[in-house]
């Protein structure tokens, strides 16, 4: 009898675990490709063009290392996807100063920064 008793438990015990695993897996494909996704954009551009700016994206955790570095080559705006987080924009120049920005980067939207005529960068968000 007990010879049962430990093979139904074993059954059991599989079925549990089975649907366990069928659970997590209905769960799991339930998912869209876009909610696991974790992306927004900046988009930056300047007033007073200059044509040596290079702009270096910083981790708000680390000023030392640039995640990002790109140069302007004359262009106005320049948009750039990162994930969702706080960054810090450091523009350089040799002909002009840009002081450093922070920025907060959210899902599925844009954040713009736009330098004015005295260098200044300003931070606004968009859907």
């Amino acid at each position: 009898m007990d010879k049962y008793k430990t093979k139904l438990f074993v059954n059991l015990s599989a079925v549990k675990v089975l649907l366990f695993f069928l659970f997590i897996s209905i769960c799991f494909s339930c998912l869209k490709e876009d909610d696991l996704k974790q992306n927004g954009r900046v988009n930056i551009s300047f007033t007073n063009k200059h044509p040596d700016i290079i702009l270096s994206v910083y981790s708000i955790d680390n000023e030392i290392t640039p995640i990002y570095e790109v140069t302007m080559d004359n262009r106005v705006d320049i948009e750039i996807p990162l994930n969702v987080g706080n960054y810090i924009l450091k523009p350089y120049s040799s002909s002009a100063f840009y002081g450093k920005t922070g920025f907060q980067i959210m899902k599925d939207n844009t954040t713009y920064i736009e330098f004015d005529k005295n260098n200044i960068g300003i931070v606004r968000f968009s859907n």
